[in-house]
């Protein structure tokens, strides 16, 4: 009985911390996932080249940023790399439109505030080369 007892009040402490672990947290950063056609997109966030936090997963097709801070707008540009006569996407990352996710990362499960994107690049027109005009010919027809 004594065992039943130390079991079940266990069982209670655990889910009591677990739901904590759940708690809302505002000071949380978002994360961006967009998926792409081409593998290793360039992306610009903030005016900032060298962002760190950021993995390509799903064949490298798929960008999944971290780190972003949830109480200001952000803005994300992505070009297509190695792919000529496509344009750059530009994305703005409101903080309103993070939605709250439970995922299990390393074994443990967390919550995570994240966006999801998928992205079409528009093709560039290409330019038509000028036909030349054509000159006469400078041959001269032979009197028979």
């Amino acid at each position: 009985m004594r065992l039943f007892i130390v079991t079940a009040m266990l069982v209670a402490a655990s889910a009591s911390m677990s739901s904590a672990a759940f708690a809302d947290d505002d000071g949380a950063p978002g994360e961006v996932m967009i998926h792409t056609p081409f593998e290793f997109v360039r992306f610009v966030v903030d005016d900032k080249s060298g962002w760190e936090n950021h993995t390509f997963i799903n064949r490298h097709k798929t960008l999944h940023i971290f780190g972003l801070a949830r109480d200001r707008d952000h803005t994300i540009v992505l070009t297509p790399r190695n792919q000529e006569g496509y344009e750059s996407v530009q994305l703005l990352i409101k903080p309103a439109k993070f939605k709250r996710k439970r995922v299990r990362r390393d074994g443990e499960r967390g919550t995570v505030y994240q966006q999801v994107f998928k992205i079409r690049f528009k093709k560039v027109a290409a330019k038509k080369p000028k036909k030349a005009k054509k000159k006469p010919s400078a041959r001269k027809k032979r009197a028979k």
